[in-house]
């Protein structure tokens, strides 16, 4: 059975202001803690408590380290964790990230985390990883 591909949401972004709970009934979301975020990642936990689904859900992570390498760091983790035969989750195909510096983060650099090739897109405010597909 092939894989269900999914877009995985990965924030950065110390005042997300954006509704987490919403945007967790789609994706995966994968957020730093904050003060401000702490408040809805808490609503978010709580609305979800009676039907989680770990293809729905909130993840929160502590940033220990620059948002650049943070961001490294968490990359090779949402990778292992997304990944097709892992548990019940979904198969990552795209991962939106927010709250890093686009010019800050390589193209080579993000291929030697996954260890595949990717693409990658500067949008408004954010930019996305997209997994290239293997050719057989």
């Amino acid at each position: 059975m092939e894989a269900v591909k999914t877009e995985v949401y990965f924030i950065l972004d110390k005042n997300w202001e954006k509704d987490l709970f919403s945007l967790s009934r789609k994706h995966p979301i994968w957020i730093c803690n904050s003060k401000s975020n702490d408040v809805q990642i808490n609503k978010s936990w709580k609305k979800n408590h009676s039907s989680f689904n770990p293809n729905k859900s909130v993840t929160s992570f502590e940033m220990n380290d620059t948002i650049e390498n943070t961001f490294y760091n968490f990359l090779g983790i949402i990778d292992d964790h997304h990944k097709e035969g892992y548990s019940n989750i979904l198969e990552w195909n795209k991962i939106l990230v927010f709250g890093v510096d686009f010019k800050k983060v390589t193209k080579t650099e993000i291929e030697e985390v996954l260890g595949f090739p990717v693409t990658i897109n500067s949008l408004d405010g954010s930019f996305e990883i997209i997994k290239e597909e293997k050719l057989i």
